[in-house]
């Protein structure tokens, strides 16, 4: 009975290893892609700043925009990277995608009471 019980304190051992990995490569995955992302819609004017958070399903990116109220043919860009960046995905449930346009603030209410507190600016025009 020892004898069974190490090997399954060595199995699970094992696929704790295993599961990190997959998580470590995943997390470099969704870094990598939210990275690929920046590089595309920082070219476009209306991009003002991206944040990225952390979340315990993966990462959400903020793209914050300003632009014309509620005329999302200007953020149509934005739309095509995501998909682009979705495409390169084996699944699209770790990583997820926000759009917000400053001008559409009530007010002009400060960005950082909407945005998640943990929120980390990755990019700003």
């Amino acid at each position: 009975m020892v004898r069974s019980l190490t090997k399954t304190i060595e199995e699970l051992s094992e696929e704790i290893r295993q599961r990190q990995a997959i998580r470590q490569t995943t997390e470099t995955s969704l870094d990598n892609l939210c990275n690929a992302y920046t590089e595309m819609v920082s070219k476009i004017d209306i991009v003002k700043k991206i944040y990225i958070v952390v979340t315990t399903n993966g990462l959400v990116c903020w793209t914050i925009v300003d632009t014309e109220p509620f005329d999302s043919t200007l953020l149509e860009p934005i739309y095509d990277a995501q998909v682009k960046i979705y495409r390169q995905m084996e699944s699209t449930s770790a990583l997820d995608f926000h759009v917000l346009n400053l001008s559409e603030f009530y007010h002009r209410q400060e960005l950082e009471n909407v945005l998640p507190p943990s929120a980390k600016l990755v990019w700003q025009r």
